[in-house]
């Protein structure tokens, strides 16, 4: 610092602008720690820290190399594990193991605090780890060949959009899209408040339109089976929803809501909806 002050003033800039990017890296690191500790409280309380321990999940790799994330857990320390997110990867892929053992565990199992509640902590706890989980990683156990039933239920994914990070990176809306289509299957309504919720993590800018479309496409192609009165009346709670993500464009006849733009496209080009 004394000598900051005696630089000349680009100088003293320089130090200043190594000092801010010094402190922001302090604070990143600190957020990684404190999120990895909320978390393994989370999944001490769980009940199934053996099984978790045991999941398919923490045998994969998460390098190139060949190296399992059970294996980093076990070798490195944690201030290597939260130096970045990259770094913590073998977390996530614990994480994503707690919610595929927590979710496919009867609810008689004792100690088993139940999939929706670990969701809710990871959510309000982790929202970093928990969102940069791979839900398509948790559908299946190695003692269970067929997925688990329930894992990519309405609350699960709701959960998921919420703390998506960076505005919902390209392979969340996909799994989102996919969890969109599953959910319409049983229940058209539901899927209409996942896709508004997915939707409203979107950034009001150009670069969200394609993901817009996608999750967009996804209920809509999902609604076919619906009659046209009851399409309608979930097509406009949807819009009710999302009535807060203000981004127009001008698709040449002037600014126009794009998720409005998007729906009645799709509407005139299937003549079951004209």
């Amino acid at each position: 610092l004394g000598a900051a002050q005696v630089s000349s003033h680009n100088g003293d800039q320089t130090a200043q602008g190594r000092v801010r990017r010094l402190l922001t890296q302090v604070l990143e690191v600190t957020t990684r720690t404190i999120e990895v500790l909320r978390f393994l409280a989370i999944l001490q309380r769980s009940g199934c820290v053996r099984a978790v321990l045991d999941s398919h999940i923490l045998q994969e790799p998460v390098t190139k190399t060949a190296e399992t994330a059970l294996s980093h857990l076990l070798s490195k320390p944690l201030a290597e594990l939260v130096s970045s997110w990259e770094g913590l990867r073998p977390v996530v892929q614990l994480c994503a193991a707690l919610v595929a053992e927590t979710n496919a565990m009867t609810s008689e199992s004792a100690g088993n605090i139940g999939a929706a509640v670990i969701c809710r902590e990871l959510q309000e706890s982790s929202p970093a780890i928990f969102s940069r989980i791979d839900l398509s990683q948790c559908s299946a156990r190695r003692r269970c060949p067929e997925p688990v039933q329930g894992l990519f239920g309405q609350d699960l994914l709701k959960r998921y959009a919420r703390c998506s990070p960076d505005g919902m990176p390209e392979e969340h809306s996909t799994l989102l899209s996919n969890g969109v289509r599953a959910v319409a299957a049983e229940d058209a309504l539901g899927a209409a408040e996942l896709c508004a919720e997915a939707l409203l993590q979107l950034p009001c800018e150009e670069a969200s339109e394609d993901r817009a479309r996608g999750l967009l496409g996804a209920f809509l192609d999902a609604l076919g089976p619906e009659p046209q009165g009851r399409a309608a009346e979930i097509v406009e709670k949807l819009l009710l929803r999302t009535r807060s993500w203000h981004y127009l464009k001008d698709f040449g006849n002037g600014p126009e809501s794009f998720i409005l733009h998007v729906i009645l496209d799709h509407m005139l080009s299937s003549p079951r909806l004209h």
